[in-house]
């Protein structure tokens, strides 16, 4: 499976909402938001957030919970490797999460939804270029990012590619602007 990096566009928007209010500082505009303000507060106890161990199984979770009859279970996205699992009942969910042996391979860890904060993380897909022919070895490509974030899709540059002077990678980053680096490769004294 190829994967091919996307554009995002992200667009804000500030509503003027009563118990909100804005400031701008030189960073940018800062909302302050009423204390208590929850969303989805009617999934309590109804939801799960989920961790999945890695981006094949985010990729095919659907298809993996409804082999394994886990049915009822409606997914979203929540970024990086995080879903967001609701269940039709508080019963189902608690059940669900307490058959630990069921959901182990394909996730690392769960917690019921309270309304909590919950950390960002995107992936970050990563174009290397400028890597001589000679060193393009996958193995090289995945060590130039592996300080800028947790690698869930490596290299897979193969000799039959058209473009063998770029390869990508995907990172699992926090928040964060562009990854833009450089390195220095150094081979044989040079």
């Amino acid at each position: 499976m190829v994967f091919f990096p996307r554009k995002l566009i992200v667009i804000i928007i500030l509503p003027s909402i009563i118990g909100m209010s804005k400031a701008v500082l030189e960073d940018g505009v800062i909302i302050d938001i009423a204390d208590e303000t929850l969303a989805f507060t009617e999934l309590i106890g109804s939801a799960l957030v989920g961790r999945c161990k890695d981006l094949r199984i985010l990729r095919n979770l659907n298809v993996i919970l409804a082999e394994n009859g886990c049915n009822g279970i409606t997914l979203s996205y929540l970024g990086g490797l995080s879903m967001f699992l609701k269940f039709e009942d508080d019963v189902s969910c608690t059940d669900f999460m307490l058959e630990y042996q069921g959901w182990k391979d394909w996730f690392s860890s769960f917690e019921p939804w309270e309304c909590q904060s919950l950390p960002l993380e995107r992936f970050a897909w990563v174009k290397i270029h400028g890597v001589h022919l000679q060193l393009a070895d996958n193995d090289v490509l995945n060590n130039i990012d592996e300080h800028s974030g947790k690698i869930v899709h490596g290299s897979n540059l193969e000799v039959e590619d058209e473009k063998l002077s770029v390869g990508w990678i995907a990172l699992l980053v926090g928040e964060g602007g562009r990854i833009h680096d450089q390195v220095t490769l150094r081979w044989k004294n040079k």
